[in-house]
């Protein structure tokens, strides 16, 4: 007996195909936001160590 492809055995393969293709994407777009929120916290920290060093010289200014 041959294995030929029939008709199921081609739409079993093809969502299969589709499906990894499907996990992949999502894999990457996952990787992305986490990066993404990375950049943003790292930002924030950024700023928020900004700020405070600046009130605190205008703190120790105004204490003068």
């Amino acid at each position: 007996m041959s294995l030929q492809e029939t008709p199921v055995s081609r739409h079993v393969r093809n969502a299969s195909g589709g499906l990894r293709h499907a996990r992949k994407a999502n894999s990457e777009r996952f990787a992305l936001q986490e990066e993404i929120h990375r950049q943003i916290a790292s930002e924030l920290h950024d700023s928020t160590c900004q700020h405070l060093v600046a009130a605190s010289l205008i703190l120790e200014a105004a204490l003068s």
